[in-house]
């Protein structure tokens, strides 16, 4: 009895004095109110740091975003305006047409208008294009002098190269599609033209599909159509057979081409043929020479004159049953002073060989400071012998050289009948002559 009452008395006390202790815990002290107070303020400045953190954090993100997309909008507009201006642009191409012909090509007269038919072998503009401004804000090519490639042509009116309404074109502003000279305007005048582009540069649609005028209204794909740019950055551009001259190649001795890609030429060629009875084994050709006694070039190559052992002009005037003065008044020379001769020279994809005259003196007569095959009507001339399927040979060695039998148009070739005159394909024609 005694131990329970003792029990019940000792928890009913520590009841007692728990609650005791509670009680004073919730009656605030001056203690407590001051830790409350410092607890509230640190609460205060988390929150206040916090978010003066948040403020600053975000300015510097967009100070930094606003400052690259400044820098981006800087570069852009100086790729912009150096791409407007030309500094991406090369300064000098070289094109290869392809081995297209347009059979009758109008040619308008600039003296009254009048237009008159000639067949246009697209490869006789072949050649190096030089800049020279711009034309609906993309660069403008202008054709370069056949003889002297960085010369611009003085008399001869050039072939251009230019953006016009959404297509890159190639076009002569004297040879026309129709009779009165209406065009359509949305087209602008072409004779090839690229697909519809928005590009800047040339050279990104040079290997795009390009459309080429085959007459009467008839437009066809074209084979070997080529732009390639002429700039140079390093001796790797020439070949490691130049140097790097203002964008240019400087070729070392031996080596010649825009690129120094071909060898020097030789300057006498021999042959091992006959023709017609005539043993021409041994002939030589020399490297020709102007009436100012400067090595001729054509289309970066050089050209032959045949120096013949007996009077050409009579063998020729046998052949076509005309005298030597009839020949020479065809061929468009009035002078006496004149002796025949062959002239081997590169048209922009073939080799052709064809009648040509000498002065006494042994140089090539009607060879300017200025040429163009086309203009110079050299389908027309009389010619004898030419290369086989378009080539980029630097040099006639090697080349396989086709005998024309009849000119007239032979089995769609304009060329006429071609023989290889029993000689084996690809054994080549000509040979560097050493006897000299």
């Amino acid at each position: 009895m005694l131990g329970r009452r003792m029990l019940r008395a000792a928890s009913k006390e520590y009841k007692i004095q728990k609650r005791r202790s509670i009680r004073s815990r919730d009656v605030p002290t001056e203690d407590s109110s001051i830790n409350q107070e410092i607890q509230g303020f640190k609460l205060i400045r988390r929150k206040c740091g916090s978010q003066m953190y948040s403020k600053a954090g975000a300015v510097v993100v967009k100070s930094t975003m606003l400052l690259n997309l400044s820098c981006l909008l800087i570069g852009v507009s100086i790729i912009a305006s150096r791409q407007w201006n030309g500094r991406f642009w090369c300064s000098s191409i070289k094109v290869r047409l392809g081995d297209d012909i347009l059979r009758n090509a109008l040619i308008r007269s600039r003296a009254d208008s009048s237009t008159t038919e000639r067949t246009l072998v697209y490869a006789y503009f072949n050649g190096h294009y030089s800049l020279n401004g711009t034309h609906q804000g993309r660069p403008r090519y202008t054709e370069q002098n056949k003889v002297y490639p960085t010369d611009r042509y003085n008399e001869t009116i050039p072939a251009e190269i230019r953006y016009c309404n959404n297509r890159w074109v190639f076009f002569h502003p004297d040879i026309v599609k129709t009779e009165d000279d209406v065009e359509d305007d949305t087209e602008c005048q072409w004779l090839l033209r690229s697909s519809k582009t928005k590009e800047f540069n040339l050279l990104d649609v040079a290997a795009s599909d390009w459309e080429v005028w085959k007459g009467r209204g008839a437009i066809g794909s074209t084979d070997g159509f080529s732009i390639a740019c002429n700039d140079v950055d390093s001796r790797a551009d020439c070949n490691y057979h130049g140097d790097v001259l203002d964008s240019t190649c400087e070729c070392h001795d031996g080596y010649t081409g825009a690129h120094c890609e071909f060898e020097m030429p030789c300057k006498y060629l021999e042959e091992d043929f006959s023709v017609d009875g005539i043993d021409s084994s041994g002939i030589e050709y020399e490297w020709s020479r102007n009436e100012d006694d400067q090595l001729i070039w054509l289309y970066d190559r050089a050209v032959y004159n045949w120096l013949p052992k007996y009077d050409l002009g009579d063998y020729l005037s046998t052949i076509y049953n005309v005298s030597k003065e009839e020949l020479k008044r065809a061929e468009g020379v009035s002078r006496q002073d004149v002796s025949f001769t062959v002239t081997g020279a590169f048209v922009g994809n073939r080799w052709v060989a064809s009648l040509g005259f000498l002065n006494q003196k042994g140089q090539s007569i009607g060879h300017d400071v200025e040429y163009h095959a086309f203009w110079r009507n050299k389908f027309a001339e009389r010619t004898f012998f030419i290369s086989g399927p378009e080539t980029n040979s630097g040099s006639i060695i090697g080349v396989d050289i086709y005998r024309i039998v009849d000119k007239a148009d032979y089995n769609g070739s304009p060329y006429g009948v071609l023989d290889l005159e029993d000689r084996k394909e690809g054994a080549g024609f000509f040979r560097c002559y050493k006897g000299r």
